[in-house]
């Protein structure tokens, strides 16, 4: 390398998406499997009843902006409720508005009546 001539440094390799699958129980309806791709440290999926949310989760007891999900810069998959009326669940315990929890694998995730397990997907 010649002197006086920049280094340009390498940048990082992309963060890869981490997959989950969503098994969503709807009261009184066959579960269904969702697809959700994640970026650790990435923005936050919406989930609610409104139709621009990511993960829509159409049941009236699920508010239209019900919770947010993110993945943390560690990999962690957080959920927060946003104010919801019916409240946000993990393992049947309330989380508080704006109270961010770590979803652990298996557990029960609960908006309103609805009651969702993520699984990562390797």
């Amino acid at each position: 390398q010649e002197l006086g001539t920049p280094v340009i440094p390498k940048s990082a390799p992309p963060v890869p998406d981490v997959n989950f699958t969503a098994h969503i129980i709807v009261p009184g309806m066959r579960g269904r499997d969702v697809s959700l791709a994640l970026k650790p440290g990435g923005r936050r999926l919406s989930v609610g009843r409104g139709k621009d949310n990511d993960l829509l989760i159409n049941d009236g007891s699920v508010s239209k902006v019900h919770a947010a999900l993110v993945l943390n810069r560690e990999g962690t998959l957080m959920v927060a409720d946003t104010g919801s009326t019916n409240g946000t669940f993990i393992n049947g315990r309330r989380i508080a508005y704006g109270e961010a929890r770590q979803i652990e694998e298996g557990d029960v995730v609960g908006f309103g009546d609805v009651e969702i397990r993520f699984r990562k997907v390797d």
